[in-house]
């Protein structure tokens, strides 16, 4: 199977998305992660901004440049058996 499957891309994207900005509703959660984005120097509304930006098109160009089949494996673990 080659790239990735658009619509999961999409619902995957939604869920990260949603589940970042879920986790502003609480001041200590902001507190935290600003505190911890000052010790790694990163802004912690910078992620949503790179949820934004990301596109399904160049994620997928993405990984078929970064993932060589020829040095990839794939292991399918089949319950049961």
């Amino acid at each position: 199977r080659a790239g990735l499957d658009e619509k999961a891309f999409n619902n995957v994207k939604k869920a990260s998305y949603g589940e970042r900005l879920r986790g502003y509703e609480n001041p200590g959660n902001i507190c935290g992660a600003m505190v911890n984005g000052h010790f790694v120097d990163t802004d912690i509304f910078e992620a949503i901004e790179i949820f934004r930006e990301v596109d399904f098109a160049s994620t997928n160009q993405l990984l078929q440049t970064i993932l060589n089949p020829e040095k990839s494996v794939l292991s399918v673990i089949k319950a049961g058996e």
